[in-house]
């Protein structure tokens, strides 16, 4: 993978009630990026330095209950949309006007809801692996009971189930790790979340630029709903990544920031 050298810097902030933990490189239009369910903002790591050098100012955030960031009033969250809330808060903190939006699954159905509540807060929206309803997860809700079986075995077999069939070792070893390093009952929650979510009522309020993207190797998430996700909102741009999964922006930095970087400068978002 190439990188682009730059500083990434870590910091805290307060956002409601909790200590929360991002990561941030470069200065100009805030481009604030959400994980995947289980993950942290080091899902991005490939992200913030190539749209530092675009001229952004690239964020990634460790949601509530996730890497260094504690978990609201110390309870797990279920709710997609309480995380979509939540990062509109992180942004009011951190003095963020109109930032752009990516997630990764969980973080691309976060970035949707954020789209379809709160579009005024917000420049533009970019989903990966992400739709207004995704119930393809059932059952989550048994998993959040730690004595059932061990969660740390089931993330190394999930996550690297769904990366590019020609990942190198090294990423599989990493992507199991960013999935097993976090509250394995808060990653149960998520997918509780990523079930659950439904805002497909909602898609006529999503009035920003939304590019919503998947793998073509993705099983998590089958094209089909992140299709009609576009489809029902005006304007939206539907992009699929051949031979890539469930993470396209780390499995294929290259490729990937150069189609954000694209849909964005399109859209007139700089």
């Amino acid at each position: 993978m190439s990188e682009v050298a730059t500083e990434i810097a870590g910091a805290y902030a307060e956002v409601g009630g909790a200590r929360a933990y991002y990561e941030s490189a470069g200065a100009g239009r805030p481009f604030l990026c959400v994980h995947s369910a289980g993950s942290d903002g080091r899902l991005f790591r490939h992200t913030l330095p190539a749209m530092a050098a675009a001229g952004y100012r690239a964020i990634a955030v460790d949601l509530p209950g996730h890497g260094r960031s504690f978990p609201l009033g110390w309870e797990l969250t279920e709710s997609l949309h309480v995380f979509g809330d939540w990062v509109i808060e992180l942004a009011d903190v951190l003095g963020l006007e109109q930032p752009v939006i990516a997630g990764c699954s969980v973080g691309g159905n976060i970035a949707i809801d954020v789209a379809a509540h709160h579009s005024d807060r917000i420049a533009a929206a970019i989903a990966f692996a992400g739709g207004a309803h995704t119930p393809t997860f059932s059952g989550a809700g048994a998993r959040i009971d730690p004595h059932v079986f061990n969660w740390e075995t089931i993330s190394e077999t999930m996550a690297s189930s769904v990366v590019r069939p020609d990942a190198t070792p090294e990423q599989v070893q990493e992507i199991q790790w960013l999935h097993k390093s976090s509250s394995g009952r808060q990653y149960a929650a998520d997918l509780v979340g990523w079930e659950s979510q439904d805002v497909r009522d909602r898609l006529a309020d999503v009035r920003v630029p939304l590019m919503l993207a998947t793998g073509s190797g993705d099983y998590f998430l089958p094209p089909a709903i992140v299709e009609a996700t576009a489809a029902a909102v005006e304007g939206a741009v539907f992009v699929s990544f051949e031979g890539l999964g469930h993470y396209p922006m780390w499995e294929d930095p290259e490729t990937v920031n150069a189609a954000m970087l694209e849909f964005l400068r399109a859209a007139g978002v700089n």
